[in-house]
């Protein structure tokens, strides 16, 4: 996450964070089916990956959005406000 970051920062061409979203949502959906196929199963071990890939979709497309509306994320990286330097995957579990 934060070398994409730095990479958008020097380049400010945020294809390659849109490249990256489009690969982890084809990623999650692979393993969406594959967790729903076991729904009622409360030990579906394909559960906490499921909501790993889910989680770091949600932080690339934070920051996305953010330099798709233009935001100066150099100054947000700086102070360390953006969503991927204030949680971890350890966070959820």
């Amino acid at each position: 996450m934060d070398t994409l970051c730095r990479q958008y920062i020097k380049t400010e061409d945020y294809s390659q964070i849109w490249d990256v979203v489009t690969k982890v949502q084809s990623l999650e959906k692979r393993v969406h089916t594959l967790k729903w196929q076991n729904y009622d199963d409360s030990t579906n071990p394909m559960k906490e990956t499921w909501d790993c890939i889910h989680f770091t979709e949600g932080i690339l497309e934070d920051l996305l959005m953010r330099a798709m509306e233009g935001k100066n994320i150099a100054q947000m990286y700086s102070r360390g406000v953006l969503l991927f330097q204030n949680y971890s995957l350890d966070t959820m579990y």
